[in-house]
């Protein structure tokens, strides 16, 4: 399925994808965006 970017909304750690494909559907997603947090002394990869 390929679908096209209609929307991308962001606020803080929040984000809203709406989209809709060639076929005419629609829809949205709602996502927690969260960075890593390093602690002193570790290191992560991700």
């Amino acid at each position: 399925m390929h679908c096209t970017v209609e929307n991308l909304f962001a606020d803080g750690e929040w984000a809203i994808l709406e989209w809709s494909d060639p076929n005419g559907l629609r829809g949205c997603g709602f996502f927690q965006v969260r960075l890593p947090t390093a602690h002193r002394g570790t290191c992560a990869f991700f």
